[in-house]
């Protein structure tokens, strides 16, 4: 037996939840005082100034290392429930058999970056949104001493349906895996293993995210099966109604109506509380029940404050303060931002629906895309309705072109392959400097593209003319009913720095779906997919907007008006009725114009901001989903 110290090492894998992280760590501190203990706080990170606020978080207790984890920034998303999503090709293997980074590659990095920091004698990894409930130090001791390692959930069979179907797993190995939300065991038992050369023999070869002999979870239990060493895992109750048959959840400490709330129990005694897996993670139920709740239990100090348009902040009276560094960290994703001017423009030439010739219907159009008639250009080019478009927009800003310091031109149907769209406009806006310009290509998350790359660019140049401008119908086949739904347009605006107003979004792109939607070399039509592009509508706009409502806090009944690229009325109510939107804030255009690609967002906001609709401090939302794929979501705090 190596020579530890005695106590206990806690590891807690924190995934930028800061009110989490601060919950458990005090139940750690109010229910161990009777042993020594060192609390690892691992941060697994999207952005560096994580470790820098959670170290300010902590930095007066002596009993809590902040330790740095893994960038998640490259493959991770925020989920919809606000869990981090983790993108990867294969999810078999994962610790906890889910495919949320909690239980994957980066819960396995953080805990072994944790657990090897350690040097006490026993190690206790717990998960970041729980808490413990009672003093149970030494009964998890004394279970220590008799089994291998002790869990609080069983997961049996899940890890190894993936195994199987890979054909590396007959299904003899075992029948499943210990969950990683409370693990607790000796430290000597990571030598026996690591003694035995586990990793180096090849163990799970196949299965590269549980390579570690240190996941904690499914290769311990297969270590542990094969030298007939006990485990323990503790009885578990839930409140969700198929786990009901034993009245447990009658019992739970904290009357939590979450239905997948959770609590461990040592024999008949609670000592562990799980919030609720999955999802429950909205903000609301954070403010009325978990928290308030769980600091009434712990009988803290500590005072939940939420703050508009701000990350949740805790402050108390013993340091745990959230410093400035958390408020800085805060408002460093949103962009200081407020359109300055913004005008549109259509072609004169009108086709209805009846007009067409196809192989469909007027109804048809009408009630799957919300289409009566479109713009469509007759003889001009992209390069001659962004031109027109930047006129109304610099003249509504009171700017001249030379008050312009750069020009990005947002279209995918562009005047020439060489040279860019931009350039072309620029030349006909004819300004007497020579003013940087170029094109972007997203397609329909064109503008979203725009806004997420430019704004930051405020603190370079004054003043930014985005030009979105879009003619299509050069490449539509009218008598394709697939094809119909196209309308030329153009929408510029001038961007400036704000004191109120402010942007906050994200973009991606899964280049998977270029087939779906495509012009290739040497075409003189456009080929869609229709059923694929509502199949990923539906999926990534909901999505992306939930993810950019959790970044901010914000509850989807903070949204004044949602501003959609214009696919089709499907799409969107869809899409409204899965993130619990009105259908009356969402805000069209498609019925008179048509889907205009790129120009879609912009045309619509141009119309509302002619109506004079928009006032100070109204939160707009934006979302579109466009070739390639290309996707996105954005908020708006709008400035007049």
């Amino acid at each position: 037996m190596s020579n530890y110290k005695d106590g206990i090492d806690f590891v807690v894998v924190s995934y930028c939840k800061h009110d989490y992280v601060r919950l458990m760590v005090l139940s750690i501190m109010k229910f161990f005082k009777e042993v020594p203990f060192t609390i690892y706080v691992v941060v697994n990170y999207l952005n560096k100034n994580e470790i820098a606020l959670h170290k300010e978080m902590f930095k007066d207790n002596d009993k809590v290392v902040v330790l740095e984890g893994v960038d998640q920034s490259a493959t991770t998303t925020h989920g919809r429930q606000g869990e981090f999503m983790q993108r990867v090709p294969d999810t078999v293997g994962l610790i906890d058999s889910c495919s949320v980074a909690a239980g994957s590659h980066y819960g396995t990095t953080g805990n072994n970056i944790g657990i090897l920091s350690g040097t006490r004698k026993y190690v206790c990894v717990v998960d970041q949104d729980a808490i413990f409930l009672d003093k149970c130090a030494d009964e998890l001791m004394k279970l220590a001493d008799k089994y291998f390692f002790i869990s609080n959930r069983w997961d049996p069979g899940n890890i190894f349906k993936g195994l199987i179907k890979k054909g590396t797993c007959d299904g003899t190995w075992e029948d499943g895996i210990a969950r990683v939300m409370l693990f607790f065991s000796k430290r000597d038992i990571y030598d026996e293993i690591q003694s035995e050369n586990y990793v180096e023999r090849g163990i799970w070869r196949d299965s590269p995210w549980n390579c570690d002999y240190r996941d904690n979870a499914g290769n311990m239990t297969w270590y542990a099966r094969q030298k007939g060493y006990d485990f323990l895992i503790l009885k578990n109750s839930y409140r969700d109604d198929f786990r009901r048959d034993n009245n447990l959840w009658r019992e739970h400490v904290l009357d939590i109506q979450h239905p997948y709330s959770e609590q461990c129990w040592i024999d008949n005694k609670p000592i562990f509380f799980h919030h609720g897996r999955g999802g429950g993670r909205r903000l609301e139920y954070l403010k009325n029940e978990w928290i308030p709740k769980a600091e009434e239990h712990l009988d803290s100090k500590v005072k939940f404050m939420l703050e508009k348009n701000s990350k949740v902040i805790f402050e108390d009276e013993s340091n745990f303060a959230a410093s400035e560094v958390a408020r800085n960290f805060i408002q460093n994703r949103k962009t200081k931002c407020k359109i300055k001017g913004i005008g549109s423009y259509f072609p004169n030439k009108i086709i209805t629906n009846k007009d067409l010739i196809t192989n469909t219907t007027d109804e048809w159009i009408r009630d799957r895309l919300g289409i009566h008639q479109r713009h469509i250009v007759d003889g001009e080019l992209s390069s001659d309705l962004g031109y027109k478009s930047s006129l109304i927009a610099l003249r509504n800003a009171k700017l001249d072109i030379n008050d312009i310091d750069l020009i990005v031109t947002v279209t995918s149907s562009p005047d020439r392959i060489s040279p860019s769209t931009a350039c072309i406009i620029q030349d006909k806006l004819n300004p007497t400097k020579p003013i940087p310009a170029f094109d972007l290509n997203a397609v329909c998350s064109g503008f979203l593209y725009a806004m997420e790359l430019v704004t930051p660019l405020l603190n370079k140049y004054e003043n930014i003319l985005v030009i979105s401008t879009e003619t299509y119908s050069r490449w539509t086949d009218w008598d394709d009913r697939n094809s119909v739904f196209f309308g030329d347009g153009s929408a510029s605006v001038v961007l400036q720095k704000s004191n109120t107003g402010w942007y906050s979004g994200d973009i991606f792109a899964d280049g998977k779906g270029k087939e779906n939607f495509t012009i290739k070399h040497g075409d003189t039509m456009f080929k869609m997919n229709g059923t694929e592009v509502y199949k990923v509508g539906t999926k990534v706009l909901p999505q992306s907007i939930e993810d950019v409502l959790r970044k901010l806090d914000m509850d989807i009944s903070e949204i004044d008006y949602f501003i959609p690229h214009q696919p089709s009325y499907k799409i969107l109510f869809k899409t409204a009725d899965i993130i619990g939107l009105p259908k009356s804030k969402i805000m069209m255009n498609m019925d008179k114009r048509g889907n205009t690609a790129g120009a879609s967002i912009p045309t619509v906001l141009s119309d509302l901001v002619g109506n004079n609709v928009l006032r100070d401090g109204d939160k707009l939302l934006f979302a579109a989903v466009g070739s390639g794929w290309t996707w996105g979501a954005g908020v708006m705090s709008w400035e007049n």
